[in-house]
């Protein structure tokens, strides 16, 4: 098992999709497989939690609006654990709202990418994330 230090130098960074649509999830995972990435995938925010304290991941992709437990309740949970705290979110959501994007950096949020996604875009968005993250 690699650690989170190697992952991230050798580019086979752990990334935890927690989204409630099953095909954007798919998407992604398609996406992020083909850029390198490992990829866990939880439903919920809840899951998401479990997840993240479990598989270490070196990022989190998490959609703003979820049923259960929204994506700004689930970043709270995050940052309030010790064992997740750390770990690099970015937002992902339909809505470009200012005040969302606002809301999720004063969150503690490290980025936000609008849907539908662009590729590109958020694979720049991850690498430079987990670029700044291993420095």
């Amino acid at each position: 098992m690699f650690s989170r230090t190697l992952r991230k130098k050798t580019g086979g960074a752990k990334i935890l999709v927690v989204d409630d649509d099953r095909y954007v999830s798919a998407f992604m995972n398609i996406i992020l497989s083909q850029g390198g990435y490992e990829v866990v995938t939880a439903q919920d925010g809840l899951e998401g939690i479990d997840k993240a304290e479990k598989e270490k991941p070196d990022l989190i992709l998490l959609d703003f609006m979820m049923p259960n437990m929204d994506g700004l309740t689930t970043l709270a949970g995050l940052k309030k654990s010790k064992e997740t705290a750390g770990i690099p979110v970015i937002m992902v959501t339909a809505s470009d709202d200012k005040t969302n994007v606002i809301r999720a950096h004063e969150s503690g949020a490290s980025g936000y990418v609008v849907k539908p996604i662009d590729k590109a875009l958020l694979l720049e968005r991850i690498a430079s994330i987990l670029k700044k993250a291993a420095v």
